[in-house]
């Protein structure tokens, strides 16, 4: 039997969320292995808790983490593979949710709503998988062609949504050829396709949020950082 180490070597992904007042941090060390650290509302930081690896192996891809609701969501990749562990209440055994997913990957989780969003096969295209409280969804395509980092945000989405729109305060942020773009399903966004930014010379790593309706993404230029805004 293997012992687990007291203190990881990280030499690959990390991941970080803030949410409900508390930080949560999300590695893979040199092993292959998930840990995950957390500072509560009181500013206390908790001790690395080891996750593991899926029964398949070592992860060795990119990884995400949101929390929400008492609960968090940690995302990671091994082979193209989607691979999830849940804490609610307790940590979750993995569970796998296919792909392939080829690139970076990102996750978001209002309340239990969760929204995970990945470039897949043939590269360089969007899929994004989802629960609606309920059930999981199938990988849905949501166009090409782009690169580069993926942001996801689901903060102003509805609960239970399943039919007519059922991304409706959805965002999704990515790039192509340095240059930004959002795909979004309500009203202000223009038609199904990704929603231009601006650019070129932007890259990742991006941010965004949608709470209350008010956008905000934010990007790279060389060492700077630029913000663009939507009221609601």
């Amino acid at each position: 039997m293997s012992t687990v180490p007291s203190d990881p070597v990280f030499a690959s992904s990390v991941a970080v969320s803030l949410g409900d007042g508390q930080v949560h941090f999300a590695g893979i060390s040199s092993s292959g292995q998930l840990w995950h650290r957390w500072r509560n509302n009181a500013g206390q930081w908790n001790d690395w808790t080891y996750l593991g690896a899926p029964p398949e192996g070592a992860l060795n891809g990119p990884i995400a983490i949101a929390n929400s609701g008492g609960q968090i969501h940690i995302v990671a990749i091994r082979n193209g593979t989607v691979y999830l562990r849940i804490y609610n209440g307790g940590w979750w055994g993995w569970e796998n949710h296919g792909g392939p997913i080829t690139g970076s990957v990102a996750v978001a989780d209002r309340g239990g709503l969760i929204h995970i969003v990945g470039f897949g096969s043939p590269s360089p295209n969007v899929y994004m998988r989802w629960w609606n409280l309920s059930s999981w969804q199938g990988w849905e395509w949501l166009g090409c062609c782009l690169d580069d980092t993926l942001a996801v945000d689901n903060a102003n989405a509805l609960r239970y949504n399943t039919v007519g729109t059922p991304h409706v305060g959805v965002h999704v942020a990515a790039f192509s050829s340095q240059s930004a773009y959002i795909r979004c399903w309500d009203v202000y966004c223009l038609g199904s396709g990704w929603d231009y930014q601006g650019g070129p010379a932007y890259g990742g790593p991006a941010a965004l949020t949608n709470t209350y309706g008010e956008v905000h993404l934010v990007v790279r230029s060389s060492l700077n950082l630029y913000h663009r805004w939507r009221a609601p």
